[in-house]
């Protein structure tokens, strides 16, 4: 499954670009777009189902409206809900319906690019994650040419890191590094927003990751240290608690453990912070490695109770 910070980029992202797409929206569309707002702070603060009713309402008033492009936007925020609980068969029926509502005979203009860029995404992204390499790939010539009618280049850089994802998982390295890269280069060129900033974080994370499997940790490094300031500057703490597990791991690998440990700290308050219990888990399972390596009995104690607090939620602010 996604990572919850993954999930909030898609869901964030796609719904600037929805709102970018129409240079004056209905009221009617503005009403939809405001229960998606909503909905998206919801799922940013770990309450889904909230997100979920707001996110529904948004659908039910698209529909009775007849905006095929809010319709469209609704069933893509609840299909990010879906696959935030694990259900990555319904998140594939509302992408679907999604991609349907905005390109009903399989071609896509202005109007439904956003609907049909962030459902063709949103698919690609999922398909992935349960192996089917061919399809994420194919999900993603319908997100190339809506990317070019949104004219963004926050929609391209999202494509090209998909596209990154996808060539990694087929074994192909070195293209997958430059389709990040080059993911990277437009976020940095492009728009300065909330959402283009973090999908410049998680442009980071990727280049680091395959610098890391290439075999160059140090170059991962500082790529996981740009992805940690920028995501901090979001601030999304979710974002940049991967980050700074990325760079725990890699530092853990390197037998840099003190500094390993200072990281996975950092990591597990911000986490915590985020409402997120699988990072902040993943943070605490990396303190007990490092204690068992170090022989600190002390310090695995330490970590066993950050494992356990992890159980108790923090209650949404």
């Amino acid at each position: 499954m996604s990572s919850r910070s993954t999930l909030l980029l898609a869901l964030s992202l796609a719904l600037a670009t929805a709102c970018s797409s129409s240079s004056l929206p209905s009221f009617e569309a503005r009403r939809a777009a405001d229960h998606d707002r909503v909905g998206t702070e919801a799922f940013r603060k770990g309450d889904l189902e909230t997100a979920e009713v707001h996110f529904e309402r948004a659908l039910e008033l698209a529909r009775s409206l007849g905006d095929a492009a809010a319709e469209a936007g609704a069933c893509n925020s609840l299909g990010v809900l879906e696959e935030a609980r694990g259900d990555a068969d319904a998140a594939l029926a509302r992408f679907d319906a999604a991609l349907r509502i905005a390109a009903p005979d399989g071609s896509i203009d202005a109007a439904a690019a956003a609907g049909a860029w962030s459902a063709s995404l949103n698919r690609s992204r999922v398909l992935l994650g349960r192996g089917e390499v061919e399809a994420a790939e194919d999900a993603l010539g319908v997100a190339t040419a809506a990317a070019e009618l949104l004219d963004t280049r926050a929609a391209r850089a999202a494509v090209k890191k998909q596209e990154g994802l996808v060539l990694r998982r087929s074994g192909r390295p070195a293209d997958a590094l430059a389709r990040a890269r080059e993911a990277l280069r437009l976020y940095q060129i492009g728009e300065d927003s909330a959402e283009a900033r973090a999908g410049r974080a998680d442009a980071h994370l990727l280049v680091g990751r395959l610098l890391r499997e290439g075999g160059d940790p140090v170059l991962a490094v500082a790529s996981f240290r740009a992805a940690a300031d920028v995501a901090t500057r979001v601030p999304d703490p979710a974002l940049r608690a991967r980050a700074l597990r990325a760079i725990a791991t890699t530092l853990e690998e390197l037998g840099h453990l003190e500094d390993a440990r200072h990281r996975y700290r950092i990591a597990y308050d911000a986490a915590r912070a985020a409402n997120d219990p699988a990072g902040a888990e993943d943070a605490a399972r990396g303190l007990l490695r490092i204690a068992d390596r170090q022989r600190r009995a002390d310090r695995r104690e330490e970590a066993e109770a950050l494992l356990a607090a992890v159980e108790t939620p923090i209650p949404p602010s």
